[in-house]
């Protein structure tokens, strides 16, 4: 009975070479439902939809103590960036590593934080949900891999793990802080 359109879309600022990352601005992507919302995102990309907004425009629905026509709405909203956005998050990530937009030095800038909030956490879980068996992560020794058959490390100052990893051949991504 709310009449909505199971529609959204991902847009990002890509380079392949480090130099031109923006790093203090690549995690203020903004929300759009058609036109520009007042909501960072906190993402590094920029989230388009049919998202159901607030009667002034300044907020999407969102919550999980509504209920009612509320309630639907908020579920809606989940369901748009759980479902429709993340599929175009995975496809953005992989056609731009795919066709080389996305280097091995600038993709990382790319992936979702874990500190997201709301509809963005979401979105963000469903990601790295969905890319699991996906290869977007690169590792020095084996090129690009899938999250399931690598070990992240944030911190390469254990050298010894690192050594040790590298002569057994498992594939080692190293993740910037």
């Amino acid at each position: 009975h709310l009449n909505l359109v199971p529609w959204a879309g991902i847009a990002a600022k890509v380079y392949p070479t480090p130099s031109k990352v923006d790093e203090e601005q690549h995690l203020n992507g903004a929300a759009y439902c058609f036109l520009p919302l007042p909501v960072i995102t906190r993402l590094p990309v920029h989230v388009n939809g049919f998202f159901e907004l607030s009667s002034n425009r300044r907020d999407i629905w969102w919550g999980e103590d509504m209920a009612g026509d509320g309630k639907h709405r908020a579920e809606w909203n989940k369901f748009l960036v759980a479902d429709i956005a993340v599929v175009c998050y995975c496809r953005l990530i992989t056609a731009c590593i795919k066709s080389k937009i996305l280097s091995p030095e600038t993709y990382q800038y790319h992936l979702p934080s874990l500190q997201l909030v709301g509809p963005w956490e979401v979105l963000g879980n469903a990601f790295y949900s969905a890319i699991r068996n996906t290869p977007v992560l690169f590792s020095q020794k084996s090129g690009w891999v899938s999250p399931s058959e690598c070990v992240l490390l944030e911190d390469e100052s254990d050298s010894t793990l690192t050594e040790i990893l590298l002569q057994e051949d498992v594939p080692l991504v190293l993740l910037h802080p």
